[in-house]
């Protein structure tokens, strides 16, 4: 029997912004945007980390960090500052559409900045919405009529689906940066279309599972239940396909075990477990203590791969300022409230932008074969932050490939 605890997530969040993971759609019609994290609100609320834009359909999944391009330093004496800096620099392509992106690489692309004006422009700051997403220019000030390229390199850094995100580029005696947008879709070897499901007014569906190289697979279960196929496939005589189309239903669940992704396993080593986003009212983050919290983490989820009895894997993740003027705790410990899933906080570091890098052990002592969905909470002296583990326990043998 699959031990299997669904507990929800306490992943406090802005009032509603966009988190590069990227999940249950907000209650209201606020639309929002980001600047360093990835779901918060986008005006008056300052700018925030993580994918840039999100619509109606969005549902934020954590908090963000927030950020003021309207308090850069700006020296008296100088001449009136203009508005939009959009009339005067323009990008090409205006959005960059990536496509299908590997979940475990990272995607290059290029863009090219165009001064339309007659002015010689100074780019004084580059901004992406999201630690995922790190931008290169050639130059820093562009001549009248002058053009430059600049390269992007996106890294996702947490779960899969529909990801967009912004680069803002701020010029010398405007107000407003120039925004360049970005959108694709992160993905495993076994996609999920589409890559949520949206349970807000229907709490049963169907969805698409199929394999990005149209190579044949096999799904053992959904949920860590048997999966139910709504195209006739029958797993006893028919032989694997490339693509199969799954039914859901959360009719069984209730508020307190209702999972925020439902977790699709696989007889592919490179993908044995598939996670798909939850999107209802229930799975909606906790955002009543905003107020005291000051550091969110950089995932939500992890995935942990195809898992051996007793097998030891360490991960890492980064524990970030919400605010620029919040200041993280060091980590005291990890726990899980799974029994069969032992976590240690083996050290923790400082990285970049006043984050903290955390690198945990995790042993999973689970003796059947399956799922393994494991909530596990980061301590600090003030507040905790949850992120859930996700893996498949199979027999020794069949662990074939480094997760």
């Amino acid at each position: 029997m699959i031990k299997h605890a669904c507990l929800l997530l306490t992943t406090a969040s802005l009032a509603l912004l966009p988190a590069c993971d990227d999940p249950a759609p907000p209650a209201d019609n606020t639309s929002t945007t980001g600047t360093t994290a990835d779901d918060a609100n986008e005006t008056p609320t300052p700018p925030v980390e993580g994918a840039a834009t999100r619509n109606d359909h969005d549902q934020p999944d954590e908090l963000v960090q927030t950020t003021d391009p309207a308090a850069l330093p700006q020296e008296r004496n100088e001449p009136a500052i203009q508005e939009n800096a959009a009339a005067v620099l323009r990008l090409a392509p205006a959005t960059l559409d990536l496509g299908i992106i590997d979940a475990k690489a990272a995607t290059q692309a290029e863009g090219m900045l165009l001064n339309i004006s007659q002015e010689t422009l100074k780019i004084v700051k580059v901004q992406p919405s999201c630690a995922c997403t790190d931008v290169t220019l050639t130059t820093t000030t562009l001549a009248p009529r002058s053009s430059t390229p600049f390269s992007l390199e996106f890294t996702p850094k947490s779960g899969t689906g529909v990801k967009k995100a912004q680069v803002r580029f701020f010029v010398e005696g405007f107000r407003v940066p120039a925004i360049f947008d970005i959108i694709g879709e992160v993905t495993l070897p076994v996609r999920v279309i589409p890559p949520h499901i949206d349970a807000r007014e229907t709490i049963d569906g169907s969805m698409v599972v199929q394999s990005v190289d149209d190579e044949p697979f096999r799904i053992f279960n959904v949920a860590g239940m048997a999966p139910q196929y709504a195209d006739g496939f029958n797993p006893a005589t028919d032989e694997p396909r490339k693509q199969y189309v799954l039914k859901w239903d959360l009719s069984i669940y209730d508020k307190e075990t209702i999972p925020g992704w439902l977790v699709i396993e696989t007889d592919r080593d490179d993908a044995p477990v598939v996670d798909v986003r939850v999107w209802h009212e229930w799975t909606r983050p906790d955002r009543s203590d905003i107020a005291s919290t000051h550091w969110i983490l950089s995932d939500q989820r992890i995935l942990l791969g195809a898992l051996k009895p007793a097998e030891t894997t360490e991960i890492s993740l980064l524990m970030k300022p919400l605010r620029a003027t919040d200041v993280v705790e060091t980590p005291l410990a990890a726990s899980c409230l799974v029994d069969d899933v032992v976590v240690e906080l083996v050290d923790s570091h400082a990285a970049a932008d006043g984050a903290i890098e955390c690198h945990v052990r995790v042993t999973c002592n689970q003796t059947e074969t399956g799922l393994v969905y494991a909530p596990m909470t980061i301590h600090s002296p003030s507040q905790t932050r949850d992120v859930v583990l996700i893996g498949r326990m199979v027999a020794d043998e069949t662990v074939t490939s480094e997760q």
